[in-house]
This record gives structure tokens, C-alpha cells and sequence, in this order.
């Protein structure tokens, strides 16, 4: 949009990938890899950062770690921080929060990163991340950061995607009413910006924080919505977030709707490639 789970589910909704075909288990970016060094971390890292966006952050794993090993070789200090961060963000997806902080932190701390708006905002989103499920209090202030970074650098994109963020930090912290109004216009802007990645996103946390405040029928009509604006938009798959909300609104339908929503439900458990188990095990206790 993307995380764990333990932490207050008023708008937590776990990142990941839908509907899954296995043919498209290897990376399409792996077949880049036979031009000159800097030619192809360029390219790998373009198809990295679309294969993130899109929520696929399994495929998109590899190919920010051999575009980081690439720009190394190319002693291309500032892009092999960019492909790091976008690693350490897979690398988070795993639940490796504490580890993954503590590096960015170091990260964080460099001239090169301070002084660079767009590294540093890539650093910052990786850590408000993390914050958002391990240290909530925390993640106010960096996605504040973040946003003062945006505006400063005039980045219209993750000015939003800040807003957008510290609205969920206002839902998880109670303010359910100002949460919804964030993200209500957080997705406009996102779809105004072209900023497909960051409408999906919202609108699934949204669809969740709806479905867990009794409008299970809204929060699915909400995830219609984010599965159209992503299909017309070249996902060649959904996002497993999206899969697992409409789980969860399934799972808090009013019966006798309920029921007869099931089936659709366990279609969605089909088995996926590349996922934890623990991300298969927590889709599938929605509607145990």
C-alpha cells in the first residue's frame, strides 16, 4: 500500500499479495541480468520498486537485493541505499522489526541520507512502518518527519502518503473519526496524483477499519472498489492485504450473509507462493 498483527487491529491490515498464479513464482526482473552493472541495477531496481508498490513484496525481495549488490560493485553509494531501504522494507514484511530498525537507524544517521530528501524519506517510510507495529507512539513523530520532508522537497506523492499514514496512527491511537476522514482523502489525492500504489493501500486499511467498526457490507464494497482500481491498473496480482480484509469483512457479516460468503472466502486461501507460514496461518483463523 503494508505488517504485523499483535499490535491494535482497530486499522492494522497485514501487507502482502491476493490472488496468486504459480507460474509467476520467479522474479521478472531476474531476467535483466545479463547488461553492464549500472545499466542493470537500474533496471532491476525499477521493477523492484513496481512489484513493491503493487504489494508483492516476496518477488520484489531478490530484486532490490541484487540491484543494492549491483550498485556496490558500481560504487553507487547513494542508489545501493535506496535498493537497501527498499530490501529492509521487504525484510520488515518477515517480522524482522527490531533488526531492520536498528540498521536503518545507522542508516538514518549518515550525511549522505540527511542531505538527500528522497533517500531520507525512503529510510524514514521503512522505519513508520516498523513503528506502526512495534512502538505506535514512535511512528507519530516519523511520519511527521516524513511529511515535513515531502513538503519541504515539494514531493506531492509522499506528502500524501504521510497524511494518509498518520491518519492510520490516529486510528490506532482511537481517533476512529479522524482516521476515516484521512484516508477518505488520502485515496482522492492518491488517485489524482496517479499514486495507484497508495489509493490500494489506503483503501484496504480503510476497508478494515470499517469492517472492525460494524460496516463489514461497506468495508467489502470499499475493497470492489480497490480490486477495480487495481486490475484497471496493470496488477498482474492483488495484493494479499486486500485478500486478507475481505476475509476479515467476510468474517464479521451478520449471518445469514455470512455463510453464504464462505466459499468465496476459502477461495481465497488458496496456497501462495513465497509466503510465511504464519501469514497463511493467520489468513486462514479469520474464518476457522
Amino acid at each position: 500500500m503494508n505488517t504485523s498483527h499483535s499490535a491494535n487491529h482497530q486499522f492494522r491490515g497485514l501487507r502482502g499479495r491476493g490472488d496468486f498464479d504459480s507460474s509467476r513464482c520467479v522474479p521478472h526482473g531476474l531476467a535483466l541480468c545479463g547488461t553492464t552493472h549500472a545499466h542493470t541495477a537500474a533496471q532491476l531496481l525499477a521493477q523492484a520498486q513496481k512489484l513493491y508498490d503493487q504489494g508483492n513484496r516476496y518477488q520484489a525481495s531478490p530484486l532490490f537485493a541484487k540491484a543494492e549488490q549491483e550498485f556496490r560493485k558500481a560504487r553507487d553509494k547513494r542508489d545501493e541505499l535506496f535498493a537497501k531501504f527498499g530490501r529492509l522494507h521487504a525484510d520488515a514484511d518477515h517480522g524482522n522489526y527490531r533488526s531492520v530498525k536498528a540498521e536503518l537507524e545507522r542508516d538514518l544517521a549518515m550525511p549522505l541520507v540527511q542531505r538527500d530528501p528522497e533517500l531520507k524519506i525512503e529510510a524514514l517510510s521503512v522505519l513508520g512502518t516498523i513503528d506502526l507495529n512495534i512502538d505506535t507512539n514512535a511512528a507519530g513523530a516519523v511520519w511527521k518527519e516524513v511529511l515535513n520532508t515531502a513538503i519541504a522537497s515539494h514531493d506531492l506523492k509522499w506528502e500524501n502518503r504521510a497524511r494518509g499514514e498518520l491518519g492510520i496512527f490516529a486510528g490506532l491511537s482511537g481517533n476512529i473519526g479522524a482516521a476515516g476522514a484521512a484516508l477518505f482523502k488520502a485515496i482522492a489525492t492518491a488517485e489524482r496524483l496517479g499514486d495507484i500504489g497508495g489509493a490500494v493501500n489506503f483503501m484496504v486499511w480503510l476497508a478494515n477499519g470499517m469492517a472492525l467498526n460494524g460496516m463489514a457490507d461497506g468495508a467489502l464494497r470499499e475493497l470492489d472498489n480497490a480490486t477495480e482500481l487495481a486490475r484497471a491498473n496493470g496488477y498482474h496480482q492483488l495484493p494479499f492485504e486486500l485478500s486478507i480484509a475481505r476475509l476479515r469483512a467476510i468474517a464479521m457479516l451478520p449471518e445469514p450473509l455470512r455463510l453464504k460468503r464462505i466459499r468465496e472466502a476459502k477461495r481465497l486461501l488458496r496456497p501462495r507462493c513465497g509466503l510465511p507460514s504464519w501469514r497463511k496461518s493467520s489468513a486462514r483463523e479469520l474464518i476457522s
